[in-house]
C-alpha cells in the first residue's frame, strides 16, 4: 500500500488535470489512502483549474444534487460554466437546462436553445 501511495503522490504532484481528477476517486474511495471526501473534492477542483472538463462537470453535478457538498444551482452553474469553456457537450445540455427552468440563472428560452444548439454541434476532443 505504501508503493500506492507514493504513487499517488507523484500523480498530485506533477499537477495533470487528468491525474488530479483520478486521484480524486481514489480519496472518494479510499482506495490506497485514507477515504477523504473533503479531499477528494478539493482535488476535483484543482483538476478543474488545470483544465479537466470531466471534473468540472462532475463537480457541477455534485454542487446540483447536493451530493456530499451544500446543493447550490449558483455553484453548479459556475463549474457547469467552466465545463462548457472547456468544450463539455454534457456542459452546455446541462446550461441549457439551467435556463429552460431557471436554475441558479433566469429564465432564458433563447439562452436555453443557444446552448442547447452549442451542444448539438460541439465536437469534443
Amino acid at each position: 500500500m505504501a508503493k500506492k501511495n507514493k504513487q499517488l503522490e507523484k500523480l498530485i504532484e506533477s499537477g495533470d488535470a487528468n491525474a488530479l481528477y483520478q486521484a480524486g476517486f481514489a480519496y472518494w474511495n479510499g482506495e490506497g489512502v485514507k477515504k477523504s471526501k473533503k479531499d477528494a473534492i478539493s482535488l476535483w477542483d484543482e483538476a478543474s483549474k488545470n483544465g479537466s472538463k470531466e471534473a468540472s462537470f462532475h463537480l457541477g453535478n455534485m454542487y446540483e444534487r447536493g451530493l456530499q457538498v451544500k446543493q447550490s444551482y449558483n455553484t453548479a452553474r459556475e463549474y457547469y460554466m467552466v465545463a462548457v469553456r472547456q468544450k463539455s457537450t454534457q456542459a452546455m445540455l446541462k446550461m441549457s437546462e439551467f435556463y429552460e427552468k431557471g436554475l441558479g440563472v433566469y429564465k432564458d428560452e433563447e439562452a436555453a436553445k443557444q446552448y442547447h444548439d452549442m451542444a448539438m454541434t460541439n465536437k469534443e476532443d
